[in-house]
């Protein structure tokens, strides 16, 4: 009994080098070659701003997790059930399955 495939790759078209030492050529345009270029869309431009932005918020907007925790020590927390319902509804609606 042979084995034939590691892991979906053929043992004899696995590669040999190790990957940190493959070289990489210099990003600039090599004499001889064409260059190649990128243009983004508006669209990938307008995500990538969003992107960074949203990178600068905060993970968690500490003050409403205060007030949050405040109002369920004291008791007074208060869950609208007809938003909450609302809410799901919305989003099982978006859920492609």
């Amino acid at each position: 009994m042979g084995i034939d495939r590691i892991d979906g790759i053929n043992a004899s078209n696995r590669p040999t080098e190790n990957p940190s030492k493959v070289r990489s050529e210099p990003s600039g345009k090599q004499p001889g070659r064409p260059g190649d270029q990128v243009e983004l869309s508006a669209e990938a431009r307008q995500i990538a701003t969003l992107t960074g932005a949203a990178k600068d918020l905060p993970e968690v907007r500490a003050e409403k997790v205060k007030a949050i925790q405040k109002s369920l020590a004291d008791g007074t927390y208060k869950v609208d059930s007809r938003q909450l319902a609302q809410k799901v509804l919305e989003f099982e609606r978006g859920l492609d399955f």
